[in-house]
């Protein structure tokens, strides 16, 4: 990632907006900058507004809200920040912006924004707040912790890190490197591991808490169950045939009680019939009107029509003598409106030409009016000019002299001073040589002190090497004496396990607890098959047995059908022959009561041949239907007896097979199963011998799982052994291999200086010899320059170097203000000569516009008096509007005279017209009025009406007459239906009464159904009770076998887990994080010791050995010795600290590319040398493609760094940039 450019506006002294280009050749070119000014000027604002921009908070402020922000200038009204970058996601800019109400410095802020946007697109990306920081995250690869440690690095930053304790460092480390995720993994296994042997537990607890009845109880509660089913049984049959005695009691009962409602509603009939006689004859008489309605509504048509003519024509007459006045009104009108308009018309025609000519004049006027003051304008310009040359060229001349006079003054200086003229182009070059002459004396006097600080730390190199490897062979013999351990007790363990690995014997373990499990679930299902096999034998003896008594009762039940369907012929022609008789002898009483002229009631006839009394039919024939009844009935008994005693043997056939077929299913089922177990057992049975065989399996698995456990107790406890011997190798191999590494980094400590040494020698003698050659050269070119006294080598850049530079300034400054000078003589006499030409111009102009102004005055005085003669004051728009306005009254009046007439015309004509047609239509009708009036009179003497007046009276209205329409046929369908109803239900009631099913009484018949339910009742209770406790029984059973592999699968499941626990689990996360940043820690310090090397070769960074967090220093100017951190000074923390925020920096960025990199303060601890150092150790970056921005208000960081940005104070808490890329207000 690498900042490309900074734009900002009004953050804290930073008033007003300035941007910063950091793609000037300049930063580039250097790759490291400086940005310098006082303290509190503003230095750390441009790294505020950085973050602001990218993360919306800075290092100072932790979070800006629309209630609290520090950042934003004082008296304004607005703030914004915008970092523009690239990364390898592309490129973008984003921006974090604020305001108060209407951008005033009173207003109350409002809500902050951010954005960020393609610079390839321009199109933003994202706009809401959180949004915006996730996006920022994405495409730079960094967070705001990580920013902060890898590109930013802030004030109080450098040392926070080495002055931290260890278990501050941890969560430091988490942050920066993404170790966090090891602690959450050894969380989450530790909860894993609790929760599979917290569920493992549960599963076995549920298995022991299973309870189940024996094998015999469920058989006896199974010969319970089929004992109580035939009980029902034998109820429901009983049950049956007394609701079916119920059941005729009933139907005798509703049969008496509809007779007797039937009698009732017979006597009330005739009651009503009475009632409705006189309606009956008001429905006679409208009938017979009913057949003239067709010929009296035509009559009465053309009657109302030739009515209602004749009145119309009369009104018609009455209006035409109203229209003949308003038309003979209406033609007068006319003629006056057309004689005013054409007045009217000969007004306007004689005026408008005289308005034509005044309006000429106006025009005229008008113009020449414009003109007039035209001119007076252009006058007064003209004066006002003439005053303004006047005054200016009075004004320039005395300043044009005082210029002459300054200007041969500077002329004089130049003269005097025209040697020092070279000093302009060449005194850069003679301050470079005075610099490089310096800069070599001094790096000739660093290498000699460090040269003689060398010759005093070899001797003790070389005594730490000799140290080291006396350690390292020490730690060899403890090393190799740990491995003989491990091989031992290896040895051990084979000899016990016969060779196999403790996994191995977990296993085999585990397989034969298994086998074994699975063993004696076989011998549990084989009990339950040879249980279900009996039960299916028994089953099948009681299905014979019933088998042969159903083909028995069948036969019999078949035998007594036939015997039925003969007797039920023979009654059937006995029952048809008795209802014959009682049909004739039920029409007794109707024949009684007929009398001659009278209608019949049922068929409406007056002539009655079969009025006299009949002979009755005789009663032989209900003698002989009550003895084939009798025979019926008992036929019918026996065959009730039969079909009970089949359902119960069917019943019992059914619930037998059904009980068979489902043991045999399910002993097929489990069978199989069995089958399939001991196949997976590895036995191969028959099922004769199958029980011997699986007894003694189970036998032998559970001998040999007992030898194997007692193996692999005495294995895991050699292996723990093993595991701590190689516990303790891999201890003394880490310890060897550090120390391995400190022997060859104190030897090559040691050779590299003896390098060193021999290359400080070389370097100082070309260094002085340099110097030589330099100071010769000097020498030499200042003898060019008078007035210069040498008297030694070392005043030259006390003495020299500022005389010459006041020379070169001095007239530098007189070059300068000779050429202002010039330039101001040029441009006064310039400005002089324009002004005086234009006075004379303008002064000529003014006197031609005088004679033109007296001209046009006397032209316009003409015109004036001219239309005055002609029209006087009047308006000539106002009178042709007027005249327009009396032509158009006069216009309108003759349209709607006009109209009237014509109206009133046309409505004469139409009243004329329409009279003449009614007359018509009123003499054509006559003749048919009458003749419509003779075919009625006829009609009506035939249908009995003796006049017109007596029909209308028997006329009713269509819904009256339908009504008694109506109410005469229902008296005639009710009449039929009460009669054909008793007659039916007083035989259905004989009929009935006949069967005789039952002599009991309902209420006992009821009691005895009542008592056989509640039997019923019971016994289904008891029914259910024992097949839910069947069914929990075959429901446990299921469920233990259930839970037996789901044990086993668990257990598995669960050592897995507990291995992995041992390893890295534990309940805070400790166990595996503190391993992880122990990696981390030691990545960390190979990263520090690297920046560390570059810039001093007497430190390195260690580990401490007695905590993996805690770090030590190595003194290799100390033959190596290790110490405390806190004994360094100000200048060697500030070192260490840079060097390990670099690393951190470095680490921080995982895989992101860091371009640009950001130090605020912290170099004011540093001397001369170690600065140089630093800063060298920082240059070093820009090989790596880096650019560095160092802030410091130290004045030697500022000299050495030529690339800077500068903070300046302004006054009032206000400061200004200026510097390469730098831009904003003047």
């Amino acid at each position: 990632m690498r900042i490309l450019s900074l734009r900002f506006k009004n953050l804290n002294s930073l008033a007003r907006e300035w941007k910063i280009d950091f793609t000037d050749p300049h930063y580039l070119s250097s790759g490291i900058f400086a940005i310098t000014g006082p303290t509190g000027a503003g230095k750390s604002t441009i790294l505020d507004a950085i973050s602001l921009a990218l993360y919306g908070r800075t290092p100072r402020l932790v979070k800006i809200s629309k209630n609290d922000c520090e950042i934003m200038s004082r008296q304004t009204g607005e703030y914004f920040s915008e970092v523009e970058f690239v990364s390898e996601r592309g490129q973008f800019r984003c921006t974090w912006s604020q305001n108060r109400a209407y951008k005033k410095p009173d207003g109350e802020l409002q809500g902050s924004k951010h954005e960020i946007v393609d610079v390839n697109t321009g199109e933003p990306l994202e706009t809401k707040q959180s949004a915006v920081l996730q996006k920022v995250i994405e495409v730079t690869g960094l967070d705001y912790n990580q920013f902060t440690r890898s590109i930013l690095l802030a004030q109080g930053d450098f040392d926070r890190f080495l002055d931290a304790k260890a278990e501050e460092r941890a969560p430091i480390l988490e942050k920066i490197t993404g170790t966090a995720i090891y602690g959450q993994i050894s969380i989450k296994v530790h909860e894993r591991f609790g929760q599979e042997k917290s569920t493992l537990n549960e599963l076995v607890e549920r298995a022991n808490a299973i309870e189940m009845i024996t094998l015999q109880e469920a058989e006896e509660l199974q010969n319970t169950l089929h004992q109580y089913e035939q009980d029902i049984s034998k109820i429901l049959a009983h049950n049956k045939t007394q609701e079916i005695a119920v059941a005729w009691l009933d139907t005798l009962a509703a049969l008496a009680d509809e007779i007797h409602k039937l009698q009732e509603q017979q006597e009330e009939f005739a009651n009503r019939r009475e009632k409705a006689k006189a309606d009956l004859e008001v429905l006679c008489l409208a009938r017979k009107a009913r057949d003239l309605e067709g010929i009296y509504s035509g009559l009465k048509a053309l009657r109302d029509q030739q009515k209602d003519e004749t009145e119309e024509k009369k009104k018609c007459q009455e209006q035409l003598a109203g229209l003949c006045v308003i038309y003979t009104n209406a033609q007068e009108t006319r003629r006056l409106a057309q004689k005013k308009l054409e007045a009217a018309l000969l007004s306007k025609q004689q005026e408008d030409e005289i308005i034509r000519h005044v309006r000429e004049l106006d025009t005229r006027i008008q113009e020449t009016s414009g003109n007039l003051q035209k001119r007076k304008e252009e006058k007064h310009q003209y004066e006002e000019d003439i005053r303004n040359y006047r005054d200016f060229c009075q004004s320039t001349e005395p300043k044009l002299h005082d210029v002459r006079q300054e200007l041969a003054n500077v002329d004089g200086f130049l003269e005097s001073h025209a040697a020092d003229r070279s000093l302009i182009e060449s005194f850069s070059g003679i301050e470079s040589a005075f610099q490089h002459l310096h800069s070599t004396s001094e790096k000739t006097e660093g290498k000699e002190n460090e040269l003689r600080e060398m010759d005093r730390t070899l001797p003790d190199a070389e005594q730490s090497v000799l140290f080291r490897k006396n350690e390292l062979d020490t730690l060899t013999t403890k090393l190799q004496d740990a491995i003989a351990e491990v091989e031992k007790e290896k040895k051990a363990y084979a000899d016990i396990s016969q060779g196999e690995d403790i996994t191995t014997l977990r296993s085999r373990a585990d397989n034969t607890k298994d086998q074994l499990n699975r063993l004696r679930l076989l011998l549990d299902q084989l009990s339950r098959i040879e249980a279900d096999t009996s039960d299916c034998q028994r089953h099948a003896g009681i299905i014979k047995a019933a088998l042969a008594d159903q083909i028995k009762e069948e036969m019999q039940h078949e035998q007594l059908q036939k015997e039925e369907e003969q007797v039920n012929k023979i009654l059937n022609l006995a029952e048809e022959k008795r209802f014959l008789e009682a049909r004739v002898k039920s029409l007794e009483k109707e024949r009684e009561i007929l009398a001659d002229g009278t209608p019949c009631p049922l068929c409406g006839s007056t002539d009655h041949p079969w009025c006299k009394n009949a002979a009755l039919i005789p009663n032989g024939t209900q003698q002989e239907l009550e003895t084939y009844k009798q025979a019926l009935e008992e036929l019918r008994k026996n065959i009730r007896q039969n079909d009970s005693i089949l359902a119960g043997i069917k019943a019992t056939v059914q619930t037998s097979r059904s009980a068979r077929d489902s043991l045999k299913e399910k002993i097929a089922t489990a069978m199989a199963e069995l089958r399939h177990g001991c196949e997976g057992a590895g036995l191969i049975v028959s099922e004769i011998h199958m029980r011997p065989l699986i007894v003694a399996a189970h036998d032998e698995c559970a001998g040999r799982l007992e030898k194997i456990q007692e193996t692999l107790g005495y294995s895991e406890e050699k292996n723990q052994q093993i595991r701590l011997a190689e516990k303790q190798v891999n201890l003394e191999t880490n310890v060897h291999s550090e120390s391995q590494k400190e022997y060859e980094r104190t030897r090559n400590y040691r050779d590299r200086l003896l390098s060193d040494k021999s290359r400080i020698i070389s370097e100082i003698e070309k260094s002085k010899a340099d110097f030589k050659k330099q100071e010769s050269v000097i020498l030499d070119k200042l003898q060019e320059y008078e007035g210069i006294l040498i008297f030694s080598p070392y005043n030259l850049t006390e003495q020299i170097l500022p005389n010459l530079r006041e020379r070169r300034d001095a007239y530098t400054e007189k070059l300068a203000e000779k050429q202002e000078r010039e330039a101001a003589q040029q441009r006064y006499t310039q400005d002089l000569e324009k002004n005086q030409a234009l006075l004379a111009k303008h002064e000529e102009a003014l006197q031609k516009v005088d004679k033109i102004l007296s001209g046009i005055d006397a032209d316009l005085n003409q015109l004036t008096a001219r239309r005055q003669e002609i029209y006087g004051q009047k308006d000539p728009t106002a009178e042709e509007a007027r005249l327009s306005g009396l032509v158009k009254e006069a216009d309108n009046e003759l349209s709607e005279a006009n109209e009237a007439k014509n109206l009133a015309d046309k409505q004469k004509s139409s009243c004329d017209m329409k009279i003449q047609d009614l007359t018509d239509k009123i003499t054509n009708r006559i003749p048919m009025l009458l003749e419509k009036e003779k075919e009625f009179l006829g009609a009506l003497s035939r249908s009995g009406f003796s006049q017109e007046n007596q029909f209308i009276s028997a006329r009713i209205s269509p819904d009256s007459l339908a009504g008694l329409e109506q109410l005469e046929t229902s008296l005639i369908r009710e009449q039929t239906e009460i009669t054909t109803s008793l007659r039916d239900k007083t035989i259905k009631l004989s009929t009935e009464q006949e069967r005789a099913l039952t002599a009991s009484n309902r209420e006992d018949l009821l009691i005895d159904i009542e008592n056989g339910k509640s039997r019923e009742e019971g016994l289904r209770t008891d029914i259910g009770r024992i097949r839910e406790k069947l069914d929990h029984y075959e429901s446990k059973k299921a469920k233990s076998l259930a839970l037996a592999e789901e044990i086993t699968r668990h257990k598995k499941e669960f050592e897995k887990w507990e291995k992995l626990h041992d390893l890295i689990g534990s309940a805070d996360g400790k166990k595996f994080r503190v391993f992880a940043q122990g990696l981390t820690f030691e990545n960390l310090v190979v990263q520090a010791n690297r920046h560390l090397r570059s810039m001093s070769n007497r430190y390195l960074l260690v580990r401490n050995m007695e905590s993996q967090l805690d770090l030590d220093i190595m003194d290799n100017y100390q033959a190596g010795e290790i110490r405390s951190t806190k004994n360094l000074s100000g200048g060697e923390r500030f070192l260490v600290s840079l060097a390990l925020a670099l690393g951190l920096s470095g680490m921080a960025s995982d895989n992101v590319r860091i371009d640009s990199l950001f130090l605020d303060e912290g170099f004011g601890t540093l001397d001369e040398d170690t600065l140089e150092t630093a800063l060298e150790a920082l240059s070093s970056l820009q090989r790596e493609g880096k650019i560095i921005g160092v802030i410091s208000h130290v004045s030697a960081l500022k000299e050495r760094i030529t690339v800077q940005i500068q903070v300046e104070p302004i006054g009032n808490g206000r400061s200004r940039l200026f510097g390469p890329g730098c831009s904003g207000p003047s």
